[in-house]
C-alpha cells in the first residue's frame, strides 16, 4: 500500500493534505467495490466452485449463466419491455422537443 501511495504522493506536491485526501478515497472505493465484485463474480460460478473458492472469479470450468437463466424463466418480466419502450418514447421527445431542437443554445 505504502508504493502505491508513495507514487501517488510525489514529492513536488505542495499541498500533501489533497494527496492524502485522494489516497483515502480511492481506499475507500476499493473497499467499498469489493463486496459488489464478489457477489458479481458469485453468480458467475456454479454451487460447487463456490464451495470451493469464494473469492475467486469465474475460470471456464465453474462460469455458468444458470441463475439469470432461472430468473428470467421463473419470473414475469413483461413489464421490462414496456418501461423500455416508455423510456424510448420520452428520450426520443426530450430530444425533438428539448431546447437544443428550438435553436436555444
Amino acid at each position: 500500500m505504502m508504493k502505491l501511495l508513495k507514487g501517488f504522493c510525489l514529492p513536488h506536491h505542495r499541498n500533501v493534505s489533497k494527496c492524502h485526501g485522494h489516497a483515502i478515497l480511492l481506499a475507500y472505493t476499493v473497499i467499498a467495490l469489493f463486496p459488489i465484485v464478489v457477489v458479481s463474480s458469485m453468480r458467475l460460478k456454479t454451487r460447487k466452485a463456490i464451495l470451493k473458492d469464494p473469492l475467486g472469479l469465474p475460470d471456464s470450468s465453474s462460469f455458468t449463466l444458470a441463475v439469470f437463466e432461472e430468473v428470467l424463466l421463473r419470473s414475469k418480466f413483461r413489464f421490462i419491455h414496456e418501461q423500455f419502450g416508455v423510456t424510448l418514447i420520452a428520450v426520443g421527445l426530450v430530444l425533438l422537443l428539448g431546447p437544443g431542437s428550438l435553436g436555444i443554445n
